[in-house]
């Protein structure tokens, strides 16, 4: 019922939820297995807290914004301040919310150009799993990276100050990786929907 509750609501089923937010920048080196297992325990561990639909609310918002405080954030899902803190430091100890953090304006630091990076490898063992991930956190330009289901195996969102950044991003940074067999890239033109999970 709980796990009905969460996909629905994030209006994916089990497989899509798994392949697209499971980041490879903060997942380097970790096995195949070891990524279900991880998955498994996170379900396992919002099950036993029983989370419910004000939980959900409470991780909306601050995904809004971080920088609430505790009265506001008890205001906004009618809570008593003392209630309030109380489910964020339960859903912080379980790891639900594992850090807070700044959304960055990109273009105002000067990166003026952001790209999505399909990767397709030659095979999809194991090693070449690890190697490939060592290997692209290596990069300053890969934003985020997931796996993925259809015909790549991975997708990075990077970011270069401009064309030619990215372009030499692909050709000396990529390109150079052993074991990829193809590279698709899409730049992004403008970002129309952006929305948290939950």
């Amino acid at each position: 019922m709980l796990l009905s509750l969460i996909f629905e609501i994030l209006s994916l089923d089990f497989i899509s939820c798994f392949f697209m937010i499971y980041s490879i920048k903060t997942a380097k080196k970790v096995s195949f297995s070891d990524m279900i297992s991880n998955i498994a325990k996170l379900l396992e561990e919002l099950t036993k807290m029983n989370i419910d639909a004000i939980d959900l609310k409470i991780i909306n918002f601050l995904q809004r914004d971080a920088r609430l405080s505790n009265q506001e954030l008890a205001d906004l899902v009618n809570l008593s301040p003392s209630a309030c803190h109380r489910r964020v430091k339960i859903m912080e100890s379980h790891g639900i919310i594992e850090k807070y953090q700044a959304k960055i304006n990109y273009e105002k630091l000067g990166i003026k150009i952001e790209a999505i990076v399909e990767i397709k490898l030659v095979q999809l063992t194991e090693t070449d799993h690890k190697f490939f991930l060592e290997q692209i956190d290596q990069c300053e330009e890969v934003i985020n990276a997931y796996v993925i289901t259809g015909d790549s195996n991975y997708v990075l969102h990077v970011a270069a100050r401009d064309l030619n950044e990215f372009s030499q991003f692909i050709i000396n940074k990529l390109n150079k990786i052993k074991g990829i067999m193809s590279i698709n890239s899409k730049i992004i033109l403008d970002k129309v929907i952006q929305k948290s999970l939950l």
